[in-house]
């Protein structure tokens, strides 16, 4: 199972490369995200507080000195129950990871690998993310 780990050292950007990240415990899913009251689009109580705590581990655990502006790759293994789909785990892990101030914005996200493992139904979700700097000459 993916294990928290937190650093107190501080790097500087070029240290960045390889950075990695995990979080251990409930992964929502981007289908389970909004709901509609009165016409307005909202955030369910449920999603949020998920993304919430995401948002908070990943913050603990960057030791960057501020947040990424320019382009990385990303690596990461999932670990979901069988009946999850991989894709609808994505966007709530992007968003925390953005909502913490780790990334300006998603959307430097050059290239994402995704692994997929698989927990028994009352175990716990985990991912494992590690943040690679894209070199200067390959950057659009």
């Amino acid at each position: 199972m993916v294990k928290k780990t937190t650093s107190t050292t501080t790097k500087s950007r070029s240290d960045i490369a390889g950075h990695a990240m995990h979080f251990t415990g409930r992964i929502p899913s981007v289908n389970e995200w909004h709901g509609v009251s009165h016409g307005r689009i909202f955030e369910k109580p449920k999603y949020k507080s998920a993304k919430r705590e995401m948002r908070d581990n990943f913050w603990s655990q960057w030791v960057g000195e501020k947040e990424i502006d320019y382009y990385v790759d990303c690596t990461m293994t999932l670990v979901l129950w069988k009946v999850r789909d991989t894709d609808d785990a994505l966007k709530p892990i992007f968003d925390a990871i953005e909502e913490a101030g780790i990334i300006k914005n998603d959307k430097l996200i050059r290239n994402i690998v995704v692994g997929r493992e698989y927990h028994a139904k009352n175990e716990p979700d985990g991912v494992f993310i590690v943040f690679t700097t894209v070199p200067i000459e390959e950057r659009p």
